[in-house]
């Protein structure tokens, strides 16, 4: 179990609308998966979700899930500049692929990383009973394994499920197969990387994560599993922000 003090919050809730509250915030609808809106689906204002906050990710603009109107003027700037038609401020199938090829990684890469973040997302808030028990014991049990540590198991659990098969329950184990591989790297974090951590500095991996975004400052947005929650300390899969100082890698798809 981790014991060092989160920094950031996970991804609020959606707020209903309160009858007759005019200052209420409006029902978010949940959005249709990266998968739908690449086969005919469209995301739109209003939705909320995985998938949106993978358009605001690519969109680099602030990622809170929601499509709200500055996503969707966001979305209508972008079609604009890049002759997409007649700008919609919604996102269907043309939109996300041009998304997706202005990235830095391109093709198939691009798509699995997207695909690794969302699957990410979709498990935020899954907790930990006892001792690395409870509904995170889904993670250890899908590779036939009984409670551990289980930071490992949500990364390969993570990856399976986004398109990469992974089957890994040891942080040191990882680092020597990218190392191997050649897949490891020490600087230029990009959004569906390992992410390795090192807290006593000794040189060796304790806990490992997932990179889902990077400020301009260098700080890594990461989603963790077998990780405090920042307020009631419970384990489970939450969102963290944290510093290079307690970094010891990063590993590609």
């Amino acid at each position: 179990m981790q014991a060092l003090a989160p920094k950031s919050a996970p991804l609020a809730a959606a707020t209903l609308s309160s009858a007759g509250d005019a200052s209420a915030e409006p029902s978010w609808t949940p959005a249709p998966t990266l998968e739908a809106v690449a086969a005919g689906e469209t995301l739109t204002q209003g939705h909320e979700g995985p998938a949106v906050a993978s358009v605001q990710e690519l969109l680099r603009v602030a990622v809170t899930g929601r499509f709200d109107a500055r996503t969707a003027e966001m979305v209508e700037a972008f079609q604009l500049v890049n002759g997409l038609g007649k700008p919609t401020g919604k996102v269907g199938s043309t939109t996300l692929k041009a998304l997706r090829k202005k990235s830095s990684i391109k093709g198939k890469e691009a798509e699995l990383r997207a695909d690794i973040v969302e699957v990410a997302r979709e498990e935020l808030g899954t907790r930990e009973k006892g001792d690395n028990g409870g509904d995170a014991l889904k993670y250890q049990k899908y590779f036939k394994r009984g409670p551990e540590q289980w930071c490992a198991d949500f990364v390969s659990w993570v990856y399976t499920h986004a398109g990469k098969k992974m089957n890994q329950s040891s942080v040191t184990q990882i680092v020597r197969e990218l190392k191997k591989s050649k897949r490891w790297k020490t600087s230029k974090p990009v959004p569906g990387d390992m992410v390795v951590f090192d807290w006593d500095g000794d040189g060796l991996g304790d806990h490992i994560g997932l990179v889902e975004s990077v400020d301009p400052k260098g700080t890594v947005r990461t989603i963790e599993g077998n990780t405090p929650h920042p307020t009631t300390r419970k384990e489970g899969v939450w969102r963290k922000e944290r510093s290079k100082s307690v970094i010891l890698g990063y590993g590609r798809p």
